[in-house]
C-alpha cells in the first residue's frame, strides 16, 4: 500500500507528535539499504532544546534497535514492529533482522558524520542557506547573527532622534516634533517617545507585518505627513458638516421657544440627540429618535398643547435635518473610523522608513544581521533560483522535509519551505508536518496557527 506523500499530523498535547516525527524520520532513514540516506532527510523545529531532544530520541531508538542487550530491545520493540509493519505495507521486502542491521549501520554513520545529521531549528537551517548565498544577498562575508531585537531597535531609534534639526532631515524633524507634541497633549513625556518608537519599530523585524511594510516601502516621511493632512482634513470636514446641521437644528428648537426637554423622552430624545452630535458626530440614534422620524412621535401624550403646536411647526424641518445626518453617517462612517485609526499611526509611519534605514546602517557598520532579515532574503532566493541550485550550494539534497511545531511556522517561513517540499513531492518523496493549533506560542514572531488549521 502506497503511503501519502504529504502528511499533516495534528493533535493535542501529550498525544505523541514528537514520537511520530521521530518514528517517521527513522522509517525514512532505514527505508533503503544505504546507511547514508539520513543525509537526505531534514527535520526542523523551533527551539534548540526541541531539536536536541529530537536528535537524542532518534539516536536512542536506533541504538536500541541495533543493541544486543535484551532490555534495550524490549524497550523499543513496539516501535520497531510498527516501523517494520509500515515498511512492509509499502511493499518493501524487509524482515526484523535486516531492519536491525540497517539501524546499526545508520547509527554508526550518523555518529561519524554528525554534522550531516540535519535535525535543527528553522532559524539554523535558514542561516545555513544564508551562509551559502552571502554574495547574492549582499551580506558581509564574516557577518554575525543578531537575535536581540530590543538592542538593535534602541540603537536605531537613538540614531533617528539624533537627526532632529539637522540638514536634509527637515521632514523627519517635523514628524518627530509633531509626534512629541501629540504625546505631550496626551500627558506623556518626551522621554517616553523613544520607547514608543522602539515598540512600534518591532514590526520591521517581524515576519507578520512584512507584506504591509513592503506596500509602503517607497513612501517617505513627507508622503505620510501629506497623507495625514489630507486624512485629517476629510475627518474635520465631516465633523464640521454634521455639527453644523445639528447646531442649526438646535437653533431652530430655540427659535421656536422650545427646549430639548420638551421632546419625547427628554434626556435621550430628539433634542438630546442633536446636542450629543456636537461631541460625537457618529453617535447612533436610539429608538426614541427613530420613532420621531418614522412614526411622527415627537412628544408625549401629556405634553402641553402650546408645546405640541410649536414642535409640530418645526417637525418637518427637524426630520429633514435628521435624514441628512443619517445619510452622511451611513455613507461615511466606515471611512471616517478607518481614517481616525490611520491618524493615530501616521506620525510613527512617517518615521518607519527612516528607522528601517537606521537599522540597515547599524547592521552594515557592525556586520551583524538580525535573524528576521534571513527569512525575507531566503524568500528572494527560493523564489528566484531553481531548487537543485539551492541544494547544490548547500551541499545537500533533501528528499524529505519533516516540520515539527507547525502551528508556530509563519507564512513567510512556510513559503520558504514550500518550494523544497514541492520539489520533494514532485519526485515522489514523503513529507510531514506535525503540530497543534491550540499550542501556538510564536504569534509574536509571525507564527500562523491558521496554516495547520486550514
Amino acid at each position: 500500500m502506497q503511503s501519502p506523500k504529504f502528511k499533516i499530523y495534528s493533535s493535542s498535547a501529550g498525544s505523541g507528535k514528537t514520537y511520530t516525527l521521530a518514528k517517521e524520520y527513522i522509517k525514512l532513514a532505514l527505508k533503503t539499504t544505504s546507511p547514508y540516506y539520513f543525509n537526505h532527510i531534514l527535520a526542523v523545529t523551533f527551539t534548540n532544546k526541541a531539536a536536541g531532544e529530537m536528535k537524542e530520541r532518534i539516536l536512542k531508538y536506533l541504538h536500541q534497535f541495533a543493541s544486543d542487550d535484551l532490555q534495550d530491545r524490549k524497550e523499543s520493540e513496539g516501535l520497531l514492529k510498527q516501523i517494520l509493519e509500515e515498511l512492509q505495507e509499502e511493499g518493501i521486502e524487509i524482515d526484523e533482522e535486516e531492519l536491525r542491521a540497517r539501524a546499526s549501520k545508520t547509527f554508526k554513520h550518523i555518529i561519524h558524520e554528525y554534522a550531516n545529521f540535519s535535525v535543527s531549528t528553522i532559524d539554523s537551517f535558514v542561516q545555513k542557506i544564508v551562509s551559502a548565498f552571502t554574495e547574492e544577498l549582499d551580506f558581509p562575508f564574516n557577518f554575525e547573527v543578531s537575535l536581540d531585537s530590543d538592542v538593535l531597535l534602541d540603537a536605531a531609534v537613538e540614531q533617528l532622534l539624533q537627526k532632529v534639526n539637522t540638514e536634509h532631515f527637515e521632514q523627519i524633524t517635523l514628524a518627530i516634533k509633531s509626534f512629541a507634541m501629540e504625546k505631550a497633549d496626551e500627558g506623556k513625556s518626551w522621554n517616553g517617545l523613544a520607547g514608543e518608537l522602539s515598540v512600534f519599530g518591532k514590526s520591521l523585524l517581524s515576519d507578520q507585518h512584512q507584506e504591509a511594510i513592503d506596500n509602503i516601502a517607497d513612501l517617505e516621511a513627507e508622503d505620510f505627513l501629506q497623507i495625514e493632512g489630507q486624512t485629517k482634513a476629510y475627518c474635520e470636514y465631516l465633523e464640521t458638516k454634521i455639527k453644523t446641521i445639528s447646531q442649526v437644528a438646535l437653533e431652530s428648537i430655540d427659535s421656536a421657544g422650545l427646549t430639548i426637554g420638551d421632546f419625547f423622552q427628554s434626556r435621550s430624545g430628539v433634542g438630546a440627540y442633536f446636542l450629543k452630535l456636537q461631541n460625537d458626530v457618529f453617535a447612533s440614534p436610539n429608538s426614541y429618535v427613530m420613532k420621531a422620524v418614522e412614526e411622527n412621535h415627537w412628544y408625549s401624550k401629556t405634553q402641553k398643547g402650546g408645546i405640541k403646536a410649536a414642535i409640530d411647526g418645526i417637525s418637518d424641518e427637524l426630520s429633514s435635518y435628521l435624514s441628512n445626518i443619517f445619510s452622511i453617517q451611513e455613507t461615511e462612517k466606515s471611512k471616517y473610523i478607518l481614517f481616525k485609526e490611520i491618524l493615530k499611526q501616521t506620525k510613527k509611519l512617517a518615521l518607519l522608513s527612516q528607522l528601517k534605514k537606521e537599522i540597515a546602517a547599524i547592521q552594515n557598520e557592525t556586520g551583524q544581521i538580525h535573524i528576521s532579515e534571513f527569512n525575507r532574503k531566503i524568500f528572494e532566493i527560493v523564489m528566484k533560483e531553481p531548487i537543485p541550485f539551492v541544494y547544490e550550494r548547500l551541499g545537500e539534497k533533501y528528499n524529505h522535509i519533516l516540520i515539527d511545531e507547525f502551528q508556530d511556522t509563519s507564512t513567510l517561513q512556510w513559503h520558504n519551505f514550500l518550494p523544497l517540499v514541492e520539489n520533494a513531492l514532485a519526485n515522489g518523496h514523503f513529507n510531514l508536518a506535525v503540530g497543534d493549533a491550540k499550542q501556538s506560542i510564536y504569534r509574536f514572531r509571525g507564527g500562523e496557527m491558521e496554516l495547520i488549521v486550514h
